[in-house]
């Protein structure tokens, strides 16, 4: 329902006036690019004229004229002409689209004759250049209705020429002061016209003043300003309308739908409450109110409103579809749900009530209905970027991200101009993995609003996933800048400092995020990772008991404070933080390979075997967990079980170093001096700055030499 459908409004294309249509807007230009110059040269106001003196508001440069001519205080004679113009437009004229052709030519023959006695008087070239093309305009209409209906048109001419010029200009005048309107389509009953009470229809016309014009004429200037999107002046008209009729209902919610578009709430509930106390019954009024308590974020009185227009007309679907939204906006999904398939039952080719509830359906979590909706939505308008942005939304919640960037693509070819689609389509190829693409999109995202910290984040969380980490500190720089409170901003570049090595940043970062959000138990967490990092044990346990005293179910803080023990060599309370993880997460590798590490530097290397073995068997592809257990093989002295684990982790990872260093040390201890030679060379070749190898292999090929002449002694 919108505010045009809350008024009554002229009907522009009778169609029985379709040609002449042109004809008459013409005449209204004409009549005002004639008269604006002229008030224009008197007044100096240029407010009066638009692209070179010709105003497509015919109504308001009439009545300002109207104003003018009587302050610069012209002679009488001339301000009557004046006082015809304006009330010819504000009675016949204002309703002229109603009347049948014949009237038509009446008044623009009237009007035609007035502008002849106004070019008399004010001898202005632009007033009387105005008339002869009116008279042209006149004759023009008058050929297209006599080449209509000849047989009608001449008994019309012949009428009309039977009346004085006098007769005609006080008739119509005489008319408008009255208030009364000619019967339509019926010019051969016009009453016998009037003799003037003085010789001349001008000198006898007492002028009308503006001031005592009708309340419903200020109504009609109200609604057209507001038509034109002009609502400080509808504002202004409809208090007029409302000095002169203080108990107009309508006049109050009209001017309330002013105010409400432009932001002013408070007073335009004020103005549907005073049309309600008016008008009781009044559904349209609690209608508004609703929306304006909506954008105010007053939900449970736009609900109430919404509730009462209902009562009121039951099949409102607006109102229905509106108080889904106030109901989403609360919260109460289910409550909007209803309303929007309600909405949907009295329209069901309302596409934006799909979508609507596609939304409420996506914020229950419930995916696929959400997708259903929008897809019906998308049936109903293909061109509907918003359902295509939406239906993005969703499918990227329930992880399809190849469908979620697809529609997002979409709802960009409709509306290349989104930025939130392409913010999202970055988020969804970020989850992909595919981070070029994502940190594309975000760019993209960043022309269209370069002013959006969210964005820069992102973009700085995808640069992270890249391992770029100077520029994803740059990007949360930026977002910093823009929105300093933001807490998950200082926590991620926390880790990317942390992930540069910069721990004493990356700890600060983390100490001002925690400043805006106490309660962050990851932010503890990850600074304890950064203490730890440092060396800095117990500030990193401490962390760790921060992170769990506020979330005892997390069993990452319990392994990295196992670590932290561990690293201590605190060794029993390290394998109590590891076991009270897998409490909580029995199928939890990595608690099983830190505390195989635990055991192998408390020397309880068969225990270190089994927790590797159970790690192995959650995570098959570990090479860190075979590497880790050939190194408890080998400080077991089985030299055989060893090597094979350090050969697993090298096929699962070619570039392991330290596996072929470790290797080559069993080797050389299983007195397989060749292979030991080969495999410190191997970790040479990755590492040429490996010192242990550098031995490792000097010392092979040592001992080496040594059995190979000790064999040839004997």
């Amino acid at each position: 329902m919108t505010a045009s459908e809350q008024r009554e409004s002229q009907n522009l294309n009778e169609p029985r006036l379709v040609e002449a249509d042109g004809y008459l807007v013409r005449g209204f230009r004409r009549l005002a690019g004639g008269l604006g110059p002229y008030v224009y040269e008197k007044t100096q106001d240029a407010s009066l004229l638009l692209d070179g003196g010709i105003t497509p508001d015919v109504h308001r440069i009439l009545s300002v004229m109207t104003d003018r001519w009587a302050e610069l205080g012209l002679n009488t004679k001339a301000q009557r002409i004046a006082t015809q113009l304006f009330n010819f437009r504000n009675d016949p004229w204002a309703h002229l689209w109603g009347y049948d052709d014949y009237e038509v030519l009446y008044h623009l023959n009237n009007m035609s004759m007035l502008l002849s006695a106004a070019s008399a008087e004010t001898q202005s070239q632009e007033v009387g250049q105005m008339r002869d093309e009116l008279v042209s305009l006149v004759a023009g209409l008058g050929a297209l209705v006599r080449q209509q209906s000849p047989s009608e048109y001449a008994e019309w001419e012949q009428e009309f020429q039977s009346w004085k010029p006098e007769q005609r200009q006080f008739y119509w005048f005489r008319m408008a002061q009255q208030g009364a309107q000619p019967e339509s389509g019926r010019f051969a009953s016009l009453p016998t016209p009037l003799e003037p009470d003085a010789p001349s229809g001008l000198e006898a016309a007492t002028p009308i003043d503006r001031d005592i014009r009708q309340p419903e004429h200020f109504v009609k200037e109200g609604d057209a300003a507001f038509d034109e999107g002009d609502f400080d002046r509808a504002i202004a008209d409809y208090s007029k309308a409302l000095e002169l009729a203080p108990d107009d209902a309508a006049a109050y919610n009209n001017r309330g739908i002013a105010y409400g578009n432009k932001g002013e709430y408070d007073l335009a509930i004020a103005d549907y409450g005073k049309a309600l106390e008016l008008d009781p019954e009044d559904a349209a009024a609690y209608y508004n109110r609703g929306i304006a308590y909506r954008n105010k974020g007053n939900y449970d009185l736009a609900i109430a409103d919404y509730g009462k227009a209902l009562e009121l007309d039951p099949e409102d679907v607006a109102a229905y579809y509106n108080r889904g939204i106030a109901y989403r906006n609360k919260g109460n999904y289910d409550l909007a749900i209803a309303d929007y398939g309600k909405a949907l039952e009295l329209d069901p080719e309302d596409a934006a009530a799909y979508c609507s509830r596609g939304i409420a359906y996506g914020n229950k979590g419930d995916y696929d209905q959400a997708i259903a909706d929008y897809g019906k939505a998308l049936e109903l308008d293909p061109e509907y970027a918003v359902a295509y942005y939406n239906r993005g939304i969703a499918y990227r919640n329930k992880r399809d991200y190849d469908l979620a960037i697809a529609d997002y693509g979409k709802a960009l070819e409709l509306n290349p101009d989104n930025a939130a689609a392409y913010f999202n389509r970055g988020n969804a190829y970020d989850d992909k993995g595919e981070y070029d693409q994502a940190i594309a999109d975000f760019g993209k995202a960043l022309e269209l609003n370069p002013d959006d910290a969210d964005t820069y984040h992102n973009r700085g969380v995808a640069y992270l996933n890249k391992g770029e980490y100077d520029r994803a500190i740059a990007d949360y720089g930026k977002a910093l800048e823009l929105d300093p409170d933001d807490a998950d901003t200082y926590h991620n570049r926390g880790n990317a400092y942390r992930n540069k090595g910069e721990y004493d940043r990356a700890i600060a970062d983390y100490g001002k995020a925690l400043e805006l959000d106490p309660d962050d138990a990851d932010t503890y967490h990850n600074r304890g990772n950064a203490y730890r990092n440092k060396g800095e044990y117990d500030q990193a346990i401490a962390d760790y008991g921060k992170a769990l005293e506020l979330n005892l179910d997390n069993s990452a803080a319990y392994i990295n404070r196992g670590n932290a023990y561990d690293d201590k060599g605190e060794y029993d309370r390290a394998f109590a933080d590891f076991d009270k993880a897998l409490e909580l997460d029995p199928d939890n590798s990595l608690a099983y390979y830190n505390r195989g590490v635990a055991y192998g530097n408390r020397g309880e290397y068969d225990r270190a075997i089994a927790d590797y073995g159970k790690a192995l068997e959650l995570d098959p592809d570990d090479a860190d967990a075979y590497h880790n257990r050939g190194v408890a093989y080998r400080n077991k002295g089985n030299y055989d079980r060893a090597i094979a684990d350090y050969g697993r982790a090298l096929e699962l990872n070619p570039d392991y170093a330290l596996a072929y260093n470790n290797r080559g040390i069993a080797s050389a201890l299983a007195g397989e001096y060749d292979r030991a030679i080969a495999d410190f060379g191997k970790a040479l070749e990755l590492d040429p700055d490996y010192a242990d190898a550098q031995e490792g292999l000097e010392l092979a090929t040592h001992l080496r030499d040594a059995v190979t002449e000790y064999n040839q002694d004997i």
